[in-house]
């Protein structure tokens, strides 16, 4: 789904659509397979239990915690 000038974005750890208020929470580079929360840097969008959320996400953590990280942008 498409919906212009919105964007992902977290609330409590919850993935959410939302339309920009022009914060620098607000700049992403769409060509990035792997998203990084703004305000808590060492968070991750990851999907896990068919449920979108942040988590922390770095080079100990396990190879499915990083695929599940990884996302596929596409147009």
């Amino acid at each position: 789904m498409s919906v212009p000038g919105n964007y992902l974005r977290h609330s409590n750890y919850t993935i959410r659509l939302d339309p920009s208020d022009g914060s620098p929470a607000f700049r992403a580079d769409g060509g990035q397979s792997s998203f990084r929360s703004y305000n808590f840097p060492t968070q991750h969008l990851r999907h896990q239990g068919y449920v979108l959320r942040i988590d922390p996400i770095g080079s100990s953590s396990s190879v499915a915690d990083r695929q599940d990280a990884t996302i596929r942008v596409t147009s």
